[in-house]
């Protein structure tokens, strides 16, 4: 496969870079949205961006995926799209604004988002609407979202529900690294929803793929964005009349990130590319691509830190805003060891 990114791709990656760049500084980038006529603006500039477009695919996500890492959007389109988008799309209904997907029932969000255990959550039907009882944990950008798609059990098995968060009693969670990206608690205590009819196995599945696809998409613009800080620091600054980049205890770690980042960053748009195409056995492509994303970013980040020296770690430079985003990533829908246990499950599989 020839792979080269089209006029219209790269056209789409300029403008959300400067978009980024102009409406979220370095100093700002950490410091989430709180304030619902500017987030409502926010989300009319992305539609008016082409964000919202319903012909982009997996490779355009990837593009503005990168690029969100790169400036570490606050707007949790990202989530949206990747998390509650296969859903809504499923169902007709293409997300306008803030959606959530409120999927695990244990503490732990390392559950797999394709998982079919789910014994808490209920929907009962009442008269012509359903009801939804029981809680969700660890629901990624809950407290920015509107509306939610909620994995419950129904009569038939499991479902899809679409609930209006407004009814829905949201408890904020600590946010030990990124909080922009704030995670809360839903209690569903009987929350009205509506049935997407949709085949929940499947669509999660979907899901799964594409969130880790752009995932790794976004892991690379944080690795990106670090490495670049790194590199610019160890140019400039000179101690003992030469830049500290010429010391190999400096340049060396420097390279490593940067091979780590290139492979990711090939990784990620290849398996982007395989979930827009849908190709067969595609599954090894996205849990690689994830696993090398999220190592590139924390190798990156940390590379950055220590490029830094003391500064790295100070609330006045804002490298460690990048470093949080990439710690992140790595418990998101599994860690790196769960990762590692999948892809080697399926190599084996098919020797």
């Amino acid at each position: 496969m020839r792979f080269a990114f089209t006029p219209e791709q790269l056209a789409l990656a300029e403008t959300a870079r400067r978009y980024l760049a102009e409406q979220q500084p370095p100093d700002a980038a950490g410091v989430p949205e709180t304030d619902p006529a500017r987030r409502e603006a926010a989300w009319k500039t992305l539609g008016t961006l082409g964000w919202l477009d319903a012909d982009l695919g997996a490779v355009e996500w990837g593009v503005l995926a990168e690029e969100c890492g790169y400036g570490l959007h606050r707007e949790p389109w990202l989530t949206t799209v990747a998390l509650a988008g296969p859903a809504l799309r499923a169902a007709g209904q293409p997300p306008a604004g803030p959606v959530a997907l409120a999927w695990a029932e244990a503490p732990a969000g390392r559950a797999r988002l394709d998982e079919a255990h789910l014994p808490g959550c209920r929907a009962v039907p009442d008269r012509d609407a359903v009801r939804l009882h029981g809680r969700k944990e660890r629901v990624v950008d809950g407290l920015a979202a509107t509306s939610a798609v909620v994995v419950a059990r129904g009569p038939d098995g499991p479902g899809l529900y679409l609930a209006d968060l407004a009814a829905t009693r949201r408890v904020p969670l600590p946010a030990p690294w990124d909080a922009t990206r704030a995670e809360c608690r839903l209690d569903l205590a009987g929350a009205p929803a509506e049935d997407l009819w949709l085949d929940a196995r499947r669509v999660l599945a979907d899901t799964r793929r594409l969130a880790l696809a752009l995932f790794a998409c976004e892991a690379v613009g944080i690795a990106r964005r670090a490495h670049e800080i790194a590199v610019a620091h160890a140019r400039d600054r000179v101690q003992f009349g030469r830049p500290i980049g010429a010391n190999q205890a400096v340049s060396h770690p420097l390279a490593q990130a940067y091979a780590r980042i290139e492979t990711a960053r090939s990784l990620a748009y290849r398996a982007a590319w395989c979930v827009a195409e849908r190709e067969p056995g595609m599954e090894p492509e996205v849990v690689a691509a994830a696993l090398a994303a999220r190592e590139a970013a924390l190798t990156a980040t940390e590379a950055a830190i220590q490029t830094l020296g003391a500064a790295g770690f100070t609330w006045a430079h804002p490298a460690h805003r990048w470093y949080r985003r990439a710690l992140w990533h790595q418990d998101f829908a599994g860690t790196a060891s769960d990762l590692r246990a999948e892809l080697a499950a399926m190599v084996l599989a098919a020797a």
